[in-house]
């Protein structure tokens, strides 16, 4: 029996953030020859053999959202989700699960103490969510960041059960050079200017970056790519009113795509205010593109030195930084991007701290007390 349990409700319909992590550490964690079963939703790759499908209602089933909502369907993907997934619990018996989605983690705790079952609970998070309620002698905490260490510390939750390893970049991102050569010479002579992320103007707001960068639009075409979301319609909108027709791109792609538009692209942005982690914003660096991103703690830690750091009383100065960052940009400074990218965030460098937390945290005998 397996005694690890991978969870995403979103695994195979969405394709950013938990959900693309999830999948690339399950891929790691098979090639390390782990006991483990990854559970989710949907399921693209029908060859992966560790990947368990449960069926819910997706949280873009158009009927349940014209009648309820975006919300209010998401939360009904999670308890039709959560209900088969208790059946695999009982018949499986996993030591520990490990998920990053707080609501399943409320409702396991639960269904734990109810069925009084032995398994421990494992919550991935960044900078968005700590445990409310936990088992110190079972539960565990994988950081990304280290924004709530103190805090979950100060609340009882023993150090050796909390684990700080940042996410690992692992792509292997192919590029087509004809898609992007063709894609420059269609744009030129301006210069593309990259944005990845949800759609919408609360979380990531991509509104604010159009708007910005209409200031400029003889200079830039914008490209934003990332989930739909109810707003999406009207930044569209938008972007045709200040831009014009075929002057900027706003779509998804499929994940193995972004490849191609982070080659093309002269520089990358993200106005989001707060982020988790911001792995497109490693990715970016990866390609070797300049980045600029708004200055939060989750920001300093991860990105450290190696973007330009953006406040929100300096956002209409964003086309001169763009400018800037993007005449500097060269061969040199590419590859230190691409390398700090290596330095700290590969698989090569982290496998030994995920392997060791997975180890600990299936045998129920922690150990450590941080990974860096």
């Amino acid at each position: 029996m397996s005694k690890i349990f991978l969870v995403c409700t979103g695994l195979g319909i969405v394709e950013r953030g938990f959900e693309s992590y999830i999948y690339s550490l399950a891929t790691k964690l098979a090639e390390s020859k782990f006991d483990f079963l990854l559970f989710s939703s949907n399921k693209l790759n029908s060859t992966d053999t560790f990947w368990k499908k449960i069926p819910a209602v997706s949280r873009k089933n158009k009927i349940f959202n014209f009648f309820f909502g975006y919300n209010i369907t998401s939360e009904i993907e999670l308890i039709t989700f959560f209900f088969p997934l208790c059946i695999h619990i009982l018949k499986k018996k996993p030591s520990v699960i490990y998920l990053g989605e707080y609501n399943l983690y409320c409702y396991l705790f639960k269904f734990r103490s109810f069925f009084k079952l032995n398994f421990a609970l494992t919550l991935y998070t960044g900078g968005q969510v700590v445990p409310g309620i936990f088992d110190k002698k079972k539960d565990f905490v994988h950081h990304v960041t280290n924004i709530y260490i103190d805090t979950l510390r100060q609340n009882g939750f023993p150090d050796d059960h909390q684990f700080l390893i940042p996410h690992f970049v692992s792509n292997n991102f192919k590029v087509n050079d004809s898609f992007v050569e063709s894609l420059r010479t269609k744009i030129s002579p301006k210069k593309i200017i990259l944005s990845v992320g949800i759609i919408d103007r609360d979380i990531k707001r991509m509104d604010l970056l159009i708007r910005i960068l209409a200031n400029a639009k003889d200079t830039f075409f914008p490209i934003i790519l990332g989930e739909a979301s109810e707003q999406t319609k009207n930044i569209i909108e938008e972007a045709n009113f200040l831009f014009g027709d075929n002057q900027f791109i706003i779509t998804k792609v499929n994940r193995n795509e972004l490849a191609n538009y982070y080659k093309a692209a002269d520089a990358f942005v993200l106005l989001s205010p707060k982020e988790s982690f911001g792995l497109v914003y490693l990715e970016a660096l990866e390609a070797g593109l300049p980045v600029i991103a708004c200055d939060f703690q989750e920001s300093r830690f991860v990105l450290m030195d190696s973007v330009k750091y953006i406040s929100d009383d300096q956002l209409l100065q964003l086309p001169t930084y763009l400018k800037t960052i993007i005449e500097s940009n060269n061969i040199d400074e590419a590859k230190k991007r691409n390398e700090f990218v290596l330095d700290n965030y590969s698989w090569k460098k982290l496998k030994p701290a995920y392997l060791n937390m997975f180890n600990i945290i299936s045998k129920g005998f922690p150990s450590v007390k941080e990974n860096n």
